[in-house]
């Protein structure tokens, strides 16, 4: 064979070999895995209370005066106009001319503003409690024109307030509401709260009084006033047994609370009952039973801490000492190897003579 004939005879081969297909083998093995796609992150959103919180009374840019709040009116800067009424409302400043909200109220309602002053409504429950005739009789004026308005605010607010105080009730078993809570759970300001629930109060809308100098609400709730300590059940207040779980119910001499069996102690002159830390603190301070008055030291009504090496000193426990300053108890023992180093007590630092 020639060589030409070699290189042709190559050639077929090769276009031969070019014609036939094939396939690729399938990767054997575990399958790739896919990055999941990223999703964007939903951003938690922020507290927002039923009712905007009120301005703060030091804000510069509250205006205080009638000329200036008519000026913000008369610009169109309706939000800071509100805002200044409502704190000119809220402040306890007797320089003060809180009549000027009526007249302002009156002159946007009549000017066709009347949407702004939604904000405003709640806050005119804080003179229904005031001793002004005055300002009584003006505001009342203004809210000859928004009654409808203002009646669907404040029983809203009331609802609210009477909502929380439940939630607070039923969830920490207390009748004891911080003010505070109910400010941030429902917006406005504490003055409009203690306004609001004044009004409830007197119209029998809700049970309790107000404690102004702990800022507390002592909420009553409708034909219940605690649980049982045994079982938990809702009971009266002046039940003495659970109807539910039918053990006896006792109730402190002093917080006049239901007391947990494990809280419980009792005078052991009068056998009146009380909650262990109460009368401790109490017999502390007077060394008597808040009831009888008969003589009484901690450790005849509870176990106590020796105020010197820490170590309980149990109920009825002899040769016990006490500060005579603070009442703090201590072992007698205890008492004397520490004054042979110091002079004062352990607990309140006073000089013992």
């Amino acid at each position: 064979m020639s060589d030409d004939e070699d290189k042709d005879l190559f050639d077929d081969a090769l276009d031969a070999l070019d014609e036939i297909s094939v396939e690729k083998p399938e990767k054997v093995g575990l399958p790739k895995e896919e990055k999941p796609t990223p999703q964007p992150q939903q951003e938690t959103a922020a507290f927002q209370p039923p009712f905007p919180y009120a301005p703060a009374l030091n804000d510069p840019s509250i205006k205080y005066d009638e000329n200036s709040v008519r000026y913000l009116i008369d610009t169109n800067n309706y939000k800071k106009a509100i805002d200044s009424m409502i704190n000119i409302l809220r402040t306890d400043n007797k320089r003060v001319d809180k009549n000027i909200v009526a007249e302002l109220i009156i002159r946007m309602v009549e000017s066709g503003k009347k949407e702004y002053i939604r904000r405003l409504l709640p806050y005119l429950t804080i003179p229904a409690t005031s001793d002004d005739p005055v300002l009584k009789m003006s505001i009342n004026k203004a809210m000859l024109y928004l009654t409808t308005e203002y009646e669907q605010v404040i029983n809203k607010l009331k609802n609210e307030i009477r909502m929380i105080a439940d939630a607070i009730y039923d969830q920490y078993n207390t009748t004891y509401i911080p003010m505070t809570d109910l400010v941030y759970n429902i917006g406005t300001s504490i003055e409009l709260i203690f306004a609001v629930l004044e009004l409830m109060i007197k119209n029998k809308e809700i049970n309790g009084k107000i404690d102004i100098a702990k800022n507390i609400f002592e909420y009553e709730p409708k034909g219940v006033l605690y649980r049982c300590p045994h079982c938990g059940k809702e009971v009266d207040l002046n039940a003495e047994s659970c109807p539910y779980c039918w053990a006896d119910i006792k109730k402190c001499g002093i917080c006049f609370r239901f007391i947990k069996q494990k809280e419980l102690v009792t005078c052991p002159f009068c056998n009146q009952a009380f909650h262990e830390k109460h009368l401790v603190e109490w017999v502390r301070k007077s060394g008597a039973c808040p009831v009888c008055q008969n003589k009484l030291t901690q450790t005849e009504v509870a176990t106590v801490l020796c105020c010197v090496c820490g170590r309980e000193i149990k109920k009825g426990e002899k040769d016990i000492v006490e500060c005579p300053h603070c009442k703090a108890p201590a072992h007698k023992d205890h008492w004397k190897e520490y004054m042979d180093v110091y002079d004062t007590c352990p607990e309140c630092d006073k000089k013992i003579k």
